[in-house]
């Protein structure tokens, strides 16, 4: 048997997956800003929801991870390594998405008072 075969997919891999997720979303979200800047809503909007979604996805998991720890153990504490981990994992995709949907929302909004 080779020994990739027999290694354990621990939690170190899932963070690995999440984070490259949440880092190859981001990237589309940024070339989103190139149509946001323009004012085209449908291309912005495409490319700037897969990071949403992701960042949204990996957050609430995150959130719902953190519950059930606090139910094995009430008395534990929320700390400031488990904001980094929010942070880090869910952040990127969601601070570029979002910086995506207000550089198309003011370049709209400055369209409309040109009208």
């Amino acid at each position: 048997m080779h020994p990739i075969l027999a290694d354990d997919i621990d939690g170190g891999i899932l963070m690995i997956l999440l984070l490259g997720a949440g880092l190859i979303t981001s990237v589309l979200a940024l070339i989103g800003l190139a149509p946001a800047m323009r004012g085209d809503k449908a291309g912005t909007l495409c490319l700037i929801t897969p990071a949403f979604l992701c960042g949204v996805v990996i957050f609430v998991w995150l959130a719902w991870q953190f519950i059930a720890d606090w139910r094995e153990d009430p008395h534990g504490r929320f700390n400031r390594n488990d904001i980094m981990v929010f942070i880090i994992l869910a952040g990127p995709a969601l601070a570029t998405s979002l910086l995506g949907g207000l550089v198309l929302w003011l370049k709209r909004r400055k369209l409309a008072n040109k009208k």
